[in-house]
């Protein structure tokens, strides 16, 4: 039930849950407005700040780790040369 916060983006939605499937711990994550969660890597590199007091974590996942093939709003095409 811990708050969400990308390291660049802010808050992002809860921790649904904690898994473990034999390759170490990963947090299910509930994406706001949706009901797609993704898994984190519980490790200090994914998840640098856990802050129980204020029931929130920051997260920093790998690159690509929530990319489901669609662009973002942020995401636009590089404009390049055209040759």
């Amino acid at each position: 039930g811990l708050h969400v916060e990308q390291k660049e983006l802010g808050p992002i939605g809860v921790v649904k849950a904690v898994q473990d499937y034999g390759a170490g711990d990963l947090l299910e994550i509930r994406l706001d407005d949706t009901n797609r969660t993704v898994f984190v890597p519980f490790t200090k590199d994914s998840v640098p700040e856990v802050n129980i007091k204020e029931g929130r974590i920051v997260i920093d996942p790998p690159a690509g780790l929530f990319d489901d093939g669609s662009k973002g709003p942020d995401e636009d095409e590089e404009e390049g040369d055209e040759q």
